[in-house]
């Protein structure tokens, strides 16, 4: 840096100073990008986690139904044919 003027001098350590700013700026970018990519990919496989959840809870409900209608049933049976059926298990 001898033998350069205290302007040029100022105006390289300014260009380094951009150079170097820019640097920073394109690692951020790509930093947040690949965050963002990976936020996406997070995101779609709690959606399809979600779906399946809710697949099965509807193939439990369409169970807990049948077994309704199944005890429901029982209980006219029994009564029908005069079973008797404890209280605890008469209640649907």
């Amino acid at each position: 840096m001898r033998g350069l003027s205290r302007e040029d001098i100022i105006k390289m350590k300014q260009r380094r100073r951009t150079l170097k700013n820019r640097g920073y700026a394109a690692s951020c970018r790509i930093k947040r990008i690949e965050q963002k990519d990976e936020l996406e990919t997070e995101k779609s496989q709690e959606y399809q986690d979600m779906e399946l959840m809710e697949q099965d809870c509807n193939l439990m409900r369409e169970e807990l139904h049948a077994y309704s209608l199944k005890c429901e049933a029982l209980i006219k049976f029994a009564a029908k044919h005069k079973i008797h059926i404890p209280i605890e298990l008469a209640t649907v």
